[in-house]
């Protein structure tokens, strides 16, 4: 009823605007017959008409409930026209909630749906966006960022770009001529993984490392772990990998040398074994161990910077048998050493067994070519690469061109004076004084050792032996027996005749 009445109130008011010439002009009702077409509405003929364009107080157009026609087919029935109040069905054009998400803020972040956002914010409107997750009292799981308190940043994978954590794959690898990370690695704790980047992760989800430490304090050697004796007591010493004579890669020389099972074992060469699991274009290189910037030794210095992708700090001397780059460590004032090469500081020279020179690094600035001089100080003499080493450091040159002999200031190259010295624990016997110092042997007598004359018998007249033997330090021996014997030369190495 209340539908019916306010139709019928409507109709009268339309009919009464026109009545009155609304609009300032005279409207003629047309004579409507029943036509499906028709756009105009009639009701019953006590009701006036209601337009199609007519306006009802909430906007909505009315639409005809139900229709019924005269008997005589000549008068329309009454339009039952109802209020629809079912809003449902309605579409409405309502604007979005604003996010707050200030793009110049770059506090870059990568989010659960592995999207880069610029910052917090950014990441949580997308990902409410998505509707990934219901954005009040959200949580997550952290992948890089473990630390972060749950439940307020669930919508973060990590706090840095996507891109920041993703581990290389094999064809970069191979693209960048690198192997080995792309293959087995051994971690300090010898747990074999697959790739480098496996061991990354592992550290990131079960030690809470984030996403860009460096992981070269947990990487020990490239290849699968060798299975060796836990060394308890070797537990607290510097990691400083060492190849054995077993072709094993131990963490330092305690693990090689502490375990009883490993009696027998000698180091090979300092640095992780130059094996087939190693970076493969490193293999054929010569072992000429290297302290690498990450405080590790390694076997050379492709391995260092090819397979570790770490800068050489030094090159160890060719005689050094002790690893030092762990153990003295990589920072400090740095020191220019007494082989003329620069050291990162003096607990280094120590460990090395060298001297130090002066405080800073080492200033010559010389070619490494030229024309060779035989120089030193007065007690070592080696050859140099050209003359403006010899003057840069101050030293004394002996002659142009590579030193002849060990002991270059030594003149004497027969056994004319003898002297007798110790060194490492044996007697041996010198041409003369001058060679015994130069050798850093201990004096002990003039003459021969003892075991000299008990072997090969007095030492009259050197120049009355028929056979004298050049050694190969370029001193001419009575006979083979001097060389042998008292300085432990093999028979090969022997040459007939005066040293020329």
């Amino acid at each position: 009823m209340n539908g019916r009445f306010a139709s019928m109130l409507v109709s009268l008011l339309v009919l009464g605007f026109f009545a009155c010439g609304g609009g300032g002009k005279n409207v003629s009702r047309p004579d409507l017959g029943p036509t499906e077409d028709a756009d105009v509405m009639e009701s019953a003929p006590d009701q006036g008409v209601v337009e199609d364009d007519a306006v009802l107080p909430d906007d909505r157009s009315v639409q005809p409930d139900e229709t019924s026609k005269g008997d005589d087919g000549g008068e329309e029935g009454v339009v039952d026209a109802e209020l629809d109040t079912n809003l449902d069905k309605f579409e409405f054009d309502v604007p979005p909630l604003e996010c707050p998400c200030d793009e110049s803020i770059e506090a870059w972040v990568c989010g659960i749906d592995g999207k880069t956002y610029k910052n917090d914010q950014c990441a949580k409107c997308a990902i409410c966006k998505q509707d990934l997750f219901k954005c009040n009292g959200c949580t997550g799981n952290y992948e890089c960022d473990p630390t972060d308190p749950m439940g307020q940043n669930g919508w973060i994978k990590q706090k840095a770009k996507c891109e920041e954590c993703i581990c290389r794959e094999e064809d970069e690898c191979a693209a960048l001529q690198v192997s080995a990370p792309c293959g087995p690695v051994c971690d300090v704790n010898n747990q074999t993984f697959q790739t480098l980047c496996d061991m990354q992760k592992w550290y990131m989800e079960n030690q809470g490392y984030p996403c860009n430490q460096d992981y070269q304090e947990n990487f020990l050697t490239f290849g699968e772990c060798v299975v060796t004796p836990p060394c308890p007591q070797c537990e607290n010493s510097p990691k400083d990998p060492v190849c054995g004579s077993d072709d094993v890669t131990y963490s330092n020389l305690c693990a090689l040398f502490a375990c009883p099972t490993m009696q027998g074992v000698t180091p090979q060469y300092l640095g992780a074994c130059l094996g087939e699991n190693f970076c493969q274009q490193c293999a054929t290189e010569a072992v000429e161990p290297v302290c690498a910037s990450d405080g590790i030794t390694y076997a050379n210095a492709c391995a260092a910077t090819q397979c570790a992708q770490k800068e050489v700090v030094y090159v160890y001397p060719p005689d050094s048998t002790t690893p030092c780059c762990a153990s003295a460590g990589i920072t400090g004032n740095k020191v220019c050493g007494s082989d003329f090469k620069t050291y990162p500081n003096e607990e280094t020279l120590t460990c090395l067994g060298l001297q130090k020179k002066y405080d800073g690094e080492c200033i010559c600035d010389c070619p490494g070519t030229g024309d060779q001089v035989c120089a030193g100080d007065g007690n070592v003499y080696k050859t140099y690469p050209n003359i403006c080493w010899v003057t840069c450091l101050g030293l004394t040159k002996l002659y142009d061109g590579a030193c002849k002999t060990e002991c270059p200031q030594c003149t004497v190259t027969e056994f004319t004076n003898p002297s007798c010295g110790t060194i490492s624990g044996k007697y041996v016997t010198y041409p003369d004084r001058c060679w015994l110092d130069c050798k850093g042997a201990t004096f002990v007598k003039d003459g021969l050792c003892d075991d000299c004359v008990i072997s090969c018998g007095p030492l009259s007249n050197p120049y009355d032996t028929p056979n004298p033997m050049c050694g190969p330090d370029l001193v001419t021996y009575p006979n083979a027996c001097y060389p042998t014997k008292c300085r432990g030369f093999e028979q090969l190495q022997l040459n007939p005749g005066a040293c020329q």
